[in-house]
């Protein structure tokens, strides 16, 4: 039976794998071999290479034949690639070395194989890449090996690792875009209804702050489809995780609005909105001009989503002043002769 790889891979299907050179280089089998019966070394070469439809030695059916030789057979079986090897314990050991510095790429397309945002035919394409890949250094000179399967395993997994970014950014920006109009018709809705009741208490104060949270929420939606090519995304993350992350930030929007709406309106936070002797009539300049400017403002508190923790940073820093200065704090005093 032949030496058969227990690793997964991925593989490129090739008819025209011919076969290899010596694998040991040495043009010959070694001192150690010539001493000893060739049933106990193994087949130096693959006398019965497997065959698509039958079960590799780990009870695996092959699907695919990539590349075979009288060296080296690359087969799929489980969706997983493998390879066989001659029985013959050095010449299966050299072939191995050669390919053991891909292991970690190889491991890597692995794993991004199993995505199931990658369509059939990106997944076949990676396949037979990795098994072209891997019969080259199969079929390297053993003394002078070359770089180019470490380059073609990276560039695949570069692709494969992109297009699955252009697709966790896709649902980001499709959750965000689902969550944008959801809260938008509630928060509008809201602003309607709370002003229909006039001018009664709480109903004025909660129109007024459910229109700032709906800025809020068009600055996040904006943040989100101006920086999409930024967002850094983790393919350790599920599809879902993404999901709630892209919905989440239209709530971070609307609460970072209404943080900013207390901020101004308590005066945590003080700007000029015009003169100071005009009166604060409904209606007048100066309550538009205070009210454009906070409905600016929590547009910003939801684009930036630094500008709230740097406020409440100041608000922190204001809080942290007025307690030094309690009437219960020690007088310290002038000790000059």
């Amino acid at each position: 039976m032949s030496n058969i790889d227990s690793e997964s891979e991925q593989g490129f299907r090739s008819s025209d794998g011919g076969p290899a050179g010596d694998p040991t280089g040495s043009g010959g089998p070694s001192p150690a071999e010539v001493d000893q019966p060739q049933e106990k070394l193994g087949a130096r070469e693959i006398t019965k290479p497997p065959r698509c439809g039958e079960k590799d030695a780990n009870g695996y059916t092959i699907d695919t034949i990539f590349w075979s030789t009288r060296q080296f057979v690359l087969y799929e079986a489980d969706d997983q690639i493998r390879y066989m090897l001659p029985d013959n314990y050095e010449i299966a050991k050299t072939m191995r070395s050669r390919v053991a510095d891909l292991g970690g790429l190889r491991a890597s397309i692995d794993h991004l194989k199993t995505e199931p945002a990658l369509s059939t035919s990106e997944k076949t394409r990676a396949s037979r890449e990795m098994a072209w890949a891997l019969a080259q250094a199969f079929e390297d000179d053993a003394k002078s090996p070359s770089v180019q399967p470490k380059e073609i395993l990276t560039q695949v997994d570069g692709r494969l690792r992109s297009l699955l970014k252009s697709y966790y950014r896709k649902n980001y920006v499709l959750a965000n875009l689902i969550a944008f109009v959801f809260i938008e018709a509630l928060l509008t809705m809201a602003v309607v209804i709370f002003a229909y009741f006039g001018d009664a208490p709480p109903f004025p104060v909660l129109s007024r702050y459910s229109l700032y949270a709906l800025f809020g929420a068009l600055g996040a939606f904006m943040s989100v489809i101006t920086g999409i090519r930024s967002v850094d995304v983790d393919l350790d993350l599920k599809g879902w995780e993404h999901i709630i992350t892209g919905a989440t930030r239209i709530l971070i929007g609307v609460i970072g609005a209404v943080i900013i709406g207390l901020a101004l309106d308590s005066g945590l936070v003080n700007f000029s909105f015009g003169s100071g002797g005009e009166e604060e009539t409904p209606g007048s300049i100066k309550v538009a001009k205070h009210l454009a400017m906070i409905l600016i403002f929590s547009f910003i508190a939801g684009f930036s989503e630094s500008l709230v923790p740097s406020i409440m940073r100041r608000g922190e820093q204001a809080v942290g002043t007025d307690r030094s200065h309690t009437p219960d704090d020690p007088i310290v005093k002038d000790t000059k002769p």
